[in-house]
Formats: C-alpha cells, sequence, structure tokens
C-alpha cells in the first residue's frame, strides 16, 4: 500500500478563494475541523484562474483547490461519489459568486475529518521555519495506523500539519469514478520503506 500527497491539478482549471470578506478568510484559515460542523453557514467563495475563462475546462466532476492551503471544493457530482465509499468527510454547502458557476451545480467544501498521528516521525526529515512552524515534510515514514485512514491529515507535534493524504483506497476510487481535479504525489510506500 502506498500513501499518497494529495493536490490539486489546477492546469486550466478553476482553484478557489474566499469572497473578499475578513470573516469568510477567517472560516477557511480554520480548516481543517478535525470535528463535524454543526453551524454551517453558507460561505460564498470566488472561483480564481491563471486563464481567461473561455479557456477554462469545463467545471462538471472536478475538485477546485483552495491557493492558499490544502482544502478543496467539489461539484454535486463529486460530493456523491465521494460520499457513497467515504464517510468521514463533511461536505458544506458553498455558495459561488459567479453566477455562470452557481448555475451548473451546487458546490461544497470538504470538511476531512480524520487528523492522525500516522509518521514515525524519528525516521522522517521535517524541515521547520525558525525551529517554530513546520513547513515541510521532506522525507516521510508512515506508522501503521494510515493504512486504516483512506483520507486524512497529519498530526504532528499536537497540531495538524495543513496537507492532505490518501491511501490507495481514496486514490483508486475517485479515478475510477472519473472525478477530475486531483493530484497525487506518492510520499511512501510500506512494501518499499526506504522510498
Amino acid at each position: 500500500m502506498k500513501i499518497w500527497l494529495v493536490k490539486g491539478n489546477i492546469n486550466g482549471r478553476l482553484c478557489f478563494d474566499a469572497e473578499d470578506e475578513m470573516e469568510n478568510r477567517f472560516t477557511l484559515y480554520n480548516f481543517p475541523k478535525k470535528e463535524y460542523v454543526s453551524d454551517w453557514k453558507k460561505l460564498k467563495i470566488t472561483f480564481i484562474s491563471t486563464k481567461k475563462r473561455k479557456d477554462i475546462l469545463p467545471i462538471k466532476n472536478i475538485t477546485m483547490f483552495w491557493s492558499r492551503s490544502e482544502l478543496f471544493v467539489c461539484d454535486e457530482f463529486a460530493k456523491q461519489k465521494i460520499s457513497e465509499k467515504f464517510n468521514r468527510i463533511q461536505f458544506l454547502e458553498v455558495e459561488p459568486i459567479e453566477k455562470e458557476v452557481a448555475q451548473k451545480s451546487n458546490y461544497y467544501l470538504a470538511n476531512v475529518l480524520d487528523v492522525i498521528p500516522g509518521l514515525n516521525e524519528d525516521k522522517c526529515t521535517l524541515h521547520y521555519m525558525n525551529d517554530l512552524f513546520l513547513m515541510d515534510i521532506r522525507k516521510y515514514n508512515f506508522k501503521e495506523i494510515a493504512k486504516e485512514y483512506p483520507i486524512f491529515y497529519l498530526n504532528i507535534k499536537n497540531k495538524h500539519f495543513r496537507a492532505i493524504y490518501a491511501t490507495d483506497e481514496f486514490k483508486d476510487y475517485v479515478e475510477e469514478c472519473g472525478i477530475t481535479g486531483f493530484s497525487f504525489k506518492e510520499v511512501f510506500d510500506f512494501e518499499n520503506e526506504e522510498k
């Protein structure tokens, strides 16, 4: 089994940002929540791209990542497919301010609920800024417990690291369903721990 770093494949696609209000940005900065959100107020978001709108690939069946962290928004199709198999992701409705986008589907912010102490930290290479803030993981070594969580965040020294990880189970499923917009980078192979 392999562990994958989950990113957004935004080549020619949209990513998203909070509508330009401090309250909306603050809401996004407080993710992952690590628990179900019961008092959700529909968040207004805006879609952004480096391409002209007419050159953007179709919205259908894609995930869109936040440009500042590893959060993703998905459409109704992706939400339904992912929900059928994985019950540890809560989907919170968001409202795109672009009418041409909002009319095509409902959109949801994915609240990935599992944050696990899944690293053998003594066997990893962790890169800190000023010895305080974890910036990057340059070499991974996962505990066996990580195999039990199809999609998760890491808890490192009692803080969550803002990157999403997945096992083969999640990666293979979204690819089989035709959900696009995800990019998966292999970071660890349990059968070849020297990777």
